[in-house]
This record gives C-alpha cells, structure tokens and sequence, in this order.
C-alpha cells in the first residue's frame, strides 16, 4: 500500500490504532466533497481514494488547503463532506489535539457546535486536574474520538528537515515548524567543505 512506498509515511502509533471490526458495506452517494491539508503525502492518499471511489461509481471534488489558510474563519466547511487534514503525535502529542480541537473552525463545522463544547468542557476539566495526567486523558479523549468515529486516523507521517552542513542551532516545534532564531552559520565549516568538495 501507500505507506509501504512512501519512506515519510509510517503506520499509526499503538495507542491509536482501531479495534479490529467486522467489515460493514454502505451505499455510497453519487458524488463526495472532499478538503485536505496541501502537502505531497496528502495528495498521494486523496488521489488514491479518489480514484477507488470512482471505481465504485461517487465522484469525488477534492479541494486542496495550503497551511497558511487551514485555520482562517472563511471557509465553508458546511459545503464538505469528507476533510483529511493532520495532528502531531509525537514529542508532544497531547498539545497538537488540544491545540486543533480549541482552534479549528473545521472541527466544530464537522462536529456541530453542542458536541464541539461538550470536548471544550472536558479539556478544562483535564486541564485544571494535575499536569502530570495531562497527556494520559488527552489521549484517552482521542481514543474515544476514534473509538465513536469523530475522527478517523490513517497513518503516521515522518518529516525531515535537510540542510547544509554550514547550519548550526536547526531546531523544530512540536508543529514542525522550524525556528528561525536559533539557526546561525558555520562559515569555516563551510569554506572547508567547499574546498573538500573542489578536491
């Protein structure tokens, strides 16, 4: 399958995994809408589900979101059927679930508002027990989300951040996202490996 020939994709961590279920058939609509978190992993799986559900007779619109705009208030959700987008599980996977669930348009468009509060309400529960049971009833609050198919995790996604030797201080949030204030430039290293690589 996809994660099998993808080396940045990897399978989901034990703790997330369904219980294994009977296989249940559904009739499919004439046609799905879908929205996804831009990024080439995502676009292989989407094409892919596209392309098995048009084997099966329902088209599929798939519109692409850059993570630029993934959070912004203008988005009709309600116009979506299916929404494919990414937490991150793994340093810190507690705060990437409260920080989506808290933020996300999306989540309360898809969930509806009463059951949007209602996570609302146990997250400031959670948060005001100790910190030390954070991250256990965070992830107990996922798998229930999953065990009741609020949410439907697929796979697990590794990322790697290359850069030239020269560069000192690389360092990530737990979103990925690089910090740019830590970097600086090993500018004798770099001479050195210019001069090896002319050698």
């Amino acid at each position: 399958g996809l994660i099998e020939r993808e080396d940045t994709l990897a399978p989901l961590p034990e703790w997330l995994q369904p219980a294994a279920e009977p296989e249940v058939q559904a009739l499919l609509p004439d046609s799905l809408n879908l929205v996804y978190f831009r990024s080439t992993e995502m676009r292989k799986l989407v094409d892919e589900l596209a392309k098995s559900l048009r084997y099966r007779g329902c088209k599929v619109t798939m519109t692409p979101i850059s993570v630029t705009h993934w959070l912004l208030q203008d988005k009709n959700w309600a116009e979506q059927d299916l929404c494919m987008g990414f937490l991150r599980f793994e340093q810190h996977d507690a705060f990437s679930m409260e920080e989506r669930y808290r933020h996300s348009v999306m989540w309360a468009w898809f969930w509806g508002e009463a059951v949007w509060r209602r996570g609302i309400g146990i997250l400031d529960r959670i948060n005001a027990g100790p910190a030390e049971r954070y991250s256990q009833r965070v992830k107990r609050l996922m798998r229930y989300l999953s065990d009741h198919r609020w949410i439907v995790p697929l796979l697990a996604q590794r990322y790697r951040l290359v850069t030239p030797a020269s560069v000192q201080g690389v360092f990530c949030y737990p979103q990925s996202w690089p910090d740019f204030t830590r970097l600086w430039t090993d500018e004798v290293q770099h001479v050195q490996s210019t001069q090896n690589h002319q050698d």
